[in-house]
């Protein structure tokens, strides 16, 4: 569980609430000072991140999963503002740039319309998506190759793609 004792080892993300195993954590990642790369941790597990790329791009980097037990971690990004029209906020699973072993189960509504992609280890919320835009990261399956179960929801085309 997350308190407001803990530091984030990554200091482009900044804790706007504590967990304690009570509520959520809740963090935020500003991009307004240049492009973000934000490394998760598993013991961020249960927050949610919300993400301002009104400016500049954020990427995200999940935690390994390498073991069995890893599955369970779970991660809710949220889009404070609407993404710059020429930036995106991009979520990669640990060996996204390493190998295509991860992938992420992705099952979308987008709009008015629903979308399923199975096939890739990076999600990318694309630029002028929309304020209120939600992805939901759960670990289903560590080791070698880890599976994500990716819920969203977005009036935007959200993708999956290899790295």
């Amino acid at each position: 569980a997350w308190d407001d004792e803990d530091t984030h080892t990554d200091t482009d993300l900044t804790s706007a609430g504590a967990g304690l195993a009570v509520k959520m954590p809740v963090f935020n990642a500003t991009a307004d000072a240049g492009d973000l790369a934000v490394t998760l941790t598993e013991e961020e597990s249960g927050s949610i991140i919300l993400c301002d790329a009104d400016t500049n791009n954020i990427t995200f980097t999940l935690p390994t999963a390498a073991l069995a037990s890893s599955a369970g971690m779970h991660f809710t990004f949220v889009t404070s503002t609407a993404v710059n029209a020429s930036k995106t906020i991009v979520i990669k699973t640990h060996s996204a740039a390493t190998n295509n072993d991860d992938n992420f189960l992705m099952y979308a509504f987008q709009g008015a319309t629903s979308a399923t992609d199975v096939d890739g280890d990076t999600l990318t919320i694309p630029n002028s998506a929309a304020a209120g835009s939600v992805v939901e990261l759960t670990c289903v399956l560590g080791g070698s190759a880890e599976l994500w179960l990716a819920k969203v929801y977005s009036p935007a085309t959200i993708t999956v793609a290899d790295s």
